[in-house]
């Protein structure tokens, strides 16, 4: 017993972890809220994926709060301009989807599988994207041109990140108390190592 509470024990890793994730996850609720949410949203989303890769590569030169608080400064607008052509084409596909749903001819059960099939594929585009951003110094257009390569030439990760998100989706459901304590923390951490996995293999690969 006395081994597992050690400081570098699993117990405590494991507390150390879970503490990690709730002040990620402030963080983000406290940046999102300072930028008004219509502002803040996106820098803090992006400045939360890049602690997460921060911590995940053990480049912990800072504290969190720091490195926080200089990621979302840093790329304040760009993260806006980016966040809002997301919402542009989300919105677009989720009138689409709309649509869909109101066709009552045979062929509707397709056009409505294809929407959310499209909806799920650029959910993981961005997710992808995220964390290309947040690893390699690249534009937003060249990372969302990596991450769609990375989806196909990936395919087992980015099957381990869509379950990520089923399961994500599942907690808020089940614990939604959680939701604005750890989960989403949580989730986008996960999100950052499989998909730091994914892109550090292909790196390795082609070099």
């Amino acid at each position: 017993m006395e081994g597992i509470f050690h400081p570098n024990g699993l117990a405590m890793k494991c507390m150390n972890w879970l503490a990690d994730m709730c002040q990620i996850q402030l963080l983000w609720i406290f940046y999102s809220l300072r930028g008004g949410v219509v502002l803040g949203l996106f820098p803090a989303t992006r400045a939360m994926f890049y602690v997460h890769r921060q911590l995940i590569m053990k480049n912990n030169t800072t504290s969190l709060a720091q490195q926080f608080k200089i990621e979302y400064h840093q790329n304040f607008k760009r993260a806006n301009q980016m966040g809002y052509l997301i919402i542009g084409i989300g919105a677009m596909l989720i009138f689409y989807l709309r649509s869909t749903l109101l066709l009552k001819n045979s062929f509707a059960f397709y056009f409505v599988g294809l929407a959310y099939a499209l909806i799920v594929f650029f959910v993981l585009l961005n997710l992808y994207m995220l964390v290309m951003l947040s690893h390699l110094n690249l534009d937003e257009r060249k990372a969302w041109r990596q991450a769609l390569l990375i989806i196909f030439l990936s395919p087992g990760h980015t099957l381990l990140i869509l379950l990520l998100l089923f399961a994500f989706l599942f907690m808020t459901r089940i614990v939604p108390v959680l939701t604005p304590v750890i989960l989403v923390a949580v989730f986008s951490y996960f999100v950052s190592y499989v998909a730091l996995k994914a892109i550090n293999k292909l790196i390795c690969h082609y070099q």
